[in-house]
């Protein structure tokens, strides 16, 4: 720790005393050398030498310099006009609690497609399943939503690790 605090000191102190002209930085550390002046960046790393010359000014293109007439309008270009066609709003997947939380089973058997956000990747990933009915309870767990019609009844979506999803 103190070794760490008179390097600092140390690099400060001849900060304070250089001269405020040089516009050079170099950094050294274990197997890395870094410097940046007005002519070049230059890094050096195992297996990696970089070495871009900085160009020079630009220089500016002359310009017009005639006076433009008082009388004169500019004229503007015709650009084409172009019938803007109304795209579809973007749908949000919605997370596994949201769907769970926001479900409105119809009654009957009934198919759904639903977009959700896998619980184990993060990506939005379609569901398709098909309920017989109306259930009694819809649980939400880690990784799974199990729709239940009575003790033995159930309908299962299981999101597994690798990014797929189990109707059972």
């Amino acid at each position: 720790m103190r070794v760490m605090l008179r390097a600092v000191l140390v690099v400060l102190v001849l900060a304070c005393f250089a001269p405020a002209a040089s516009a050079q930085v170099v950094v050294r550390a274990p197997y890395v050398y870094v410097r940046v002046d007005r002519s070049m960046v230059l890094v050096r790393a195992p297996f990696v030498r970089v070495a871009v010359n900085r160009p020079g000014p630009i220089p500016a293109a002359p310009r017009d310099l005639l006076p433009v007439p008082d009388n004169v309008e500019p004229q503007r270009p015709l650009l084409p006009v172009v019938p803007s066609v109304p795209t579809p709003p973007a749908v949000r997947a919605m997370t596994v609690p949201e769907f769970v939380r926001t479900f409105r089973p119809a009654p009957g058997l009934t198919r759904y497609e639903v977009v959700l956000v896998h619980p184990c990747t993060g990506c939005p990933v379609k569901v398709c399943f098909s309920l017989p009915g109306c259930p009694r309870r819809v649980r939400c767990g880690k990784n799974n939503v199990v729709f239940r019609y009575g003790l033995c009844k159930t309908v299962s979506l299981v999101f597994d690790r690798n990014g797929t999803v189990r109707v059972r």
